[in-house]
């Protein structure tokens, strides 16, 4: 009995840290009360879905590396064969894949000088491929080339891309104002935590932390998928909050 109950509280204990550190809390008393079957539900239900998520990151890695070259010659070669925006968008985001900026603004250059030149998806892939080369002012005027821009961009990564860009080339307030509208609706936790991001590059500290604590306390909320889905922005806030504690204290 006396192994078995040591291996219980071990876990337990682990558990019991692992919620902790990684603010899942609500799940203390579930581990402590429960014992062996509360830590069970908690490594089901909280762990498993993030070790899933690393392995699926590390797949994705991998065949970032060795497919995407492939991809292109073949892409080429059914461009080739029928020269249709379809193929030219394809192509494009091949070569957005792998890091080939000039390629892909080349790529789609024909359809932007063409029949084609109002095509959202153009523009919109064509904006980030110069965002990608630090050609900001390109970037920002090929959004503003779409009929929705910039009001009324009907998909928030545009928005974003072009709250962005307005950063980049140094203008505050027009950047903060797309921020400020973006943090109401967007979906996810990426445009919050870049505007806290650029608040705190301003020296609004205490509005930057304010963002950060909210991103922490939704993503705890949220079900596991929503917090592996967007944990670059969730770690980026619990390390951002806890250095701004540090500084405080």
């Amino acid at each position: 009995m006396y192994l078995p109950l040591s291996i219980s509280i071990l876990l337990q204990i682990v558990c019991a840290v692992h919620a902790y550190k990684t603010g899942r809390s609500q799940w203390l008393w579930i581990i402590l009360v429960f014992s062996f079957v509360g830590c069970a539900v908690y490594l089901i239900v909280e762990v498993l879905p993030d070790l899933r998520g690393t392995v699926d990151d590390l797949t994705t890695a991998v065949q970032g590396v060795v497919v995407p070259s492939h991809k292109i010659t073949q892409l080429k070669e059914e461009l080739d064969l029928c020269d249709s925006v379809k193929n030219r968008l394809a192509l494009a985001r091949a070569y957005m894949d792998c890091r080939q900026y000039p390629q892909a603004t080349e790529t789609l250059k024909v359809c932007r000088d063409g029949w084609h030149g109002d095509d959202p998806e153009v523009l919109s892939l064509m904006a980030q491929s110069f965002f990608c080369q630090e050609d900001y002012l390109k970037s920002k005027e090929t959004l503003l080339s779409l009929d929705r821009a910039p009001q009324k961009f009907s998909r928030q990564e545009d928005h974003l891309l072009y709250a962005v860009v307005l950063q980049k080339l140094g203008e505050k307030e027009a950047a903060l104002k797309e921020y400020e509208t973006l943090s109401q609706s967007y979906v996810g936790e990426e445009a919050r935590c870049r505007h806290a991001l650029f608040l705190k590059s301003l020296g609004r500290t205490d509005e930057a932390q304010k963002i950060f604590a909210a991103i922490i306390k939704n993503c705890k909320i949220s079900p596991p998928f929503y917090r592996q889905e967007h944990k670059q922005w969730l770690e980026t806030a619990q390390k951002e909050l806890k250095a701004g504690s540090g500084k405080k204290g």
